[in-house]
């Protein structure tokens, strides 16, 4: 019997962001070679196996992946996707077809509730703060917003419980805070310079010692605390995988099917890849 996981799609490296953090930014240039008939085809295909558990679909910027829509209304489970947002803020059209798609949930990565430290990290202009809260109180799914501790901007308790409160006037009801990735060359070896540079530089540690602790022992992501009826949770880089992208008890994390059509355990290509379906 296959090994039943989570799959990691990465739909593209293509975005309309340029993150200073974002470890989409690599030397390694894969191609956007499958088009949505092809994901449809490879996804299912392992759904069918039983290889599967959850899909999350990624990029880059996944919502402007073409065929998105099509993409998933065409796979056998509903799946999770992963956005900055722009395009839900911006285009009334597609925000209404988006909107009754049956997806399991939808994570919104907003690096900051101050629309100009926001545009600085993104290095564009995204949305003003009305214009994404009136998008996501569209939204009949589970939202969850994602951010990264980063120093001067999420960098506190007072700052995470600001950020809290933002997701709450959006209506979404978990705010996922992380620890910035790739401090850790080893494991994201792929990296362009300048971002593992950044990220150093920018570093903040989860700033409560017991979950800090927790989530850098156990990997992934750990409840926190409610704030302003929002599900706070922490979560770890994951700086402490093995080669092949698997834990200290040797499990695998994750499939992940990136945009070329290969397919393996790890962001780390090196780790190994096949061509299977």
């Amino acid at each position: 019997m296959p090994e039943k996981l989570p799959l990691n799609v990465l739909l593209t490296k293509k975005c309309n962001a340029r993150c200073r953090f974002c470890v989409e930014e690599t030397n390694e240039r894969t191609t956007d070679r499958l088009n949505w008939q092809e994901f449809a085809l490879k996804i299912n295909s392992m759904i069918g196996r039983k290889e599967v558990t959850d899909v999350l679909l990624l990029g880059g910027e996944p919502l402007y992946f073409p065929g998105i829509i099509d993409l998933v209304r065409a796979l056998e489970v509903s799946p999770i996707i992963t956005t900055n947002g722009h395009r839900l803020a911006h285009n009334p059209k597609f925000l209404h077809d988006f909107k009754i798609l049956p997806l399991q949930a939808l994570n919104i990565s907003i690096e900051h509730y101050d629309p100009k430290k926001r545009d600085l990290l993104a290095r564009t202009s995204l949305y003003e703060n009305d214009e994404i809260v009136a998008a996501v109180k569209q939204l009949p799914f589970p939202v969850r917003i994602n951010c990264l501790l980063l120093k001067g901007c999420i960098d506190s308790v007072g700052e995470i419980s600001k950020m809290a409160e933002f997701a709450a006037a959006t209506g979404a009801k978990e705010l996922k805070i992380g620890e910035v990735t790739a401090r850790n060359p080893q494991i994201h070896d792929f990296l362009n310079p300048e971002i593992i540079a950044f990220n150093h530089s920018h570093y903040v540690e989860i700033p409560d010692p017991v979950f800090r602790l927790k989530c850098h022992e156990l990997g992934g992501t750990h409840f926190w605390k409610e704030i302003a009826g929002v599900k706070v949770y922490f979560n770890s880089p994951p700086d402490y995988a093995q080669a092949g992208g698997r834990d200290k008890n040797g499990r695998h994390y994750h499939r992940v099917l990136f945009n070329d059509g290969q397919i393996g355990f790890s962001w780390r290509r090196a780790d190994g890849l096949t061509n299977s379906i």
